[in-house]
């Protein structure tokens, strides 16, 4: 089906009251809504003002208590998360979340804060093309980190790649907004070689905001966060660290028994139209 008959089934799908019926078939589980730039957030307050129209939107740390039967949650939940901890999130969102009152959790990827740099994902894209992006997430990390090591060095990020600041995150942490851990160097953590490198990764990436914000890290987001790109390992590892709970890339609502360390999600982008946005967040496949 193309763009515009896709389009129009959902415009029927939803003026028939598809959406409703769904909404309500998912109220007694957990969206997980996963973002990650916000370089164009054209549609981020009405996309704000629909989540707490039809739904009550609570923190994460609520959901891996209740996921622990230690506490309830309300019908019609939903977990706003954001990737990575790029500077659009403090310019574009931030406001806009905050005007709204909506908790929102932000996964960051410590070095690339440290290190005024942007994640090696989006410098292969800029210089190479996402058909060898895709390629280097599936070799192992030896072999990744021997390709990156042959890009030029030194050039300057671009603005739309710029990282967050400690100074910043601390600011919108006095404010209610959390922050979650996303690794030191964003690896895919099934290639690395030794429990050591991903143990580093996930516990040196907790520590570090730990020791940035003074207050406990409880959750962690798996890179890429596809069926492959994390194991059972990584999963003991995310436990043994502490953690509360961990978010895959996996898509769907999260009902009652769900496993709290591998918490799927729902994509968004922040200029998604109306009807779309409200299908996605109810539950029906992109």
């Amino acid at each position: 089906m193309n763009k515009a008959l896709r389009s129009l089934a959902r415009s029927a799908f939803h003026a028939v009251g598809g959406t409703l019926a769904t909404r309500v078939r998912n109220r007694n589980g957990v969206r997980i809504l996963m973002y990650h730039r916000f370089k164009m957030a054209s549609r981020l307050e009405e996309q704000c003002a629909h989540l707490q129209k039809y739904y009550r939107p609570i923190s994460l740390t609520e959901v891996g208590w209740w996921l622990r039967k230690k506490g309830d949650i309300p019908q019609g939940a939903v977990v706003f998360t954001v990737d990575d901890g790029y500077r659009d999130f403090f310019v574009n969102a931030y406001p806009v979340v905050s005007a709204f009152k909506i908790p929102a959790l932000v996964y960051l990827a410590t070095d690339m804060i440290d290190q005024r740099t942007c994640l090696w994902v989006d410098w292969v894209r800029l210089l190479c093309g996402d058909e060898v992006k895709n390629r280097l997430k599936k070799v192992p990390n030896a072999e990744r980190l021997h390709y990156l090591d042959q890009l030029p060095k030194g050039g300057a990020v671009p603005e739309e790649n710029t990282p967050l600041q400690w100074d910043e995150i601390r600011l919108m942490a006095k404010e209610g907004i959390e922050f979650g851990a996303h690794t030191r160097s964003h690896p895919i953590l099934a290639r690395l070689e030794t429990r050591e490198q991903v143990w580093g990764e996930i516990a040196g990436s907790k520590a570090r905001i730990e020791r940035e914000l003074g207050a406990a890290v409880l959750h962690f987001c798996y890179p890429n966060g596809n069926v492959g790109d994390f194991t059972d390992e990584t999963v003991d590892v995310v436990k043994e660290c502490g953690y509360l709970t961990a978010v895959t890339a996996g898509k769907g609502v999260n009902f009652a028994g769900a496993d709290p360390f591998r918490l799927r999600r729902i994509h968004q982008e922040p200029w998604i139209p109306a009807v779309r946005f409200a299908q996605t967040v109810a539950g029906l496949p992109d």
